[in-house]
């Protein structure tokens, strides 16, 4: 059985919610992510939000990632089946 940890990764763009738009686009250039679907909003190890990609290029230059990120995302914790994570993901959008 696959479990959500078997498919994830750190390899993430990871940023704090007092980023603004044009600093979060910058860092995305600076090295190679394995997954940067998505921006993690963090104040140190605390999970704030998540940044839709789209909703970053499409956001005013100097907006910062508290204004962009989704605040409602969903926590999915380690060992969660991979069809309940799935199930979840969809019911949030």
């Amino acid at each position: 059985m696959n479990i959500a940890t078997d498919l994830a990764t750190m390899s993430v763009p990871v940023v704090t919610a007092d980023a603004n738009a044009l600093t979060i686009r910058n860092k995305l250039t600076e090295q190679t992510f394995e997954c940067a679907f998505h921006i993690i909003v963090c104040d140190k190890d605390q999970f704030l939000g998540l940044i839709r990609i789209e909703d970053l290029f499409s956001a005013d230059t100097y907006t910062t990632a508290d204004v962009i990120m989704d605040k409602e995302s969903p926590l999915i914790k380690p060992g969660v089946d991979q069809e309940i994570t799935a199930w979840t993901a969809v019911r949030h959008k």
